[in-house]
């Protein structure tokens, strides 16, 4: 039979051990979506030019340009908010602030941009006038 002291012994081992790979795991979790986060918006930034020069030389129609760029925008809001969930999992409360930070610009970008009946953040309408880009 097995004395108790052991079985003690052996499961505050197993505690230590668990807790360190634990430990590891949420700062691989971190460090890939961190990953992923930055390649999508490298991505997406250079999709966003080259739309936004297409859109120049009038190479496609503003209707087709915003709907890219508005589908870049969910993606980039999307993946800031994966990139602040997992930086709260790692325990990386410093690292948050970044992501933080971009998520509240996100924020007021749309509130400010989005139209009162459409909730898109580049309008047709408004680019052909020449308001904003």
């Amino acid at each position: 039979s097995v004395a108790p002291a052991q079985v003690r012994e052996y499961l505050f081992k197993f505690k230590q051990t668990f807790s360190v790979r634990l430990r590891y795991f949420r700062m691989i979790l971190y460090a890939l979506v961190a990953w992923g986060s930055a390649m999508s918006m490298i991505v997406l930034s250079i999709i966003d030019l080259v739309t936004i020069s297409d859109l120049e030389c009038d190479f496609i129609d503003t209707v087709v340009a915003c709907k890219r760029l508005n589908c870049c925008f969910a993606v980039e809001v999307v993946s800031h908010v994966l990139l602040t969930i997992s930086c709260l999992i790692g325990d990386s409360l410093f690292l948050c602030l970044l992501p933080l930070f971009c998520l509240v610009y996100y924020a007021y970008r749309f509130v400010y941009r989005s139209q009162k009946i459409r909730y898109v953040v580049f309008e047709p309408m408004s680019i052909l006038n020449r308001q904003i880009l």
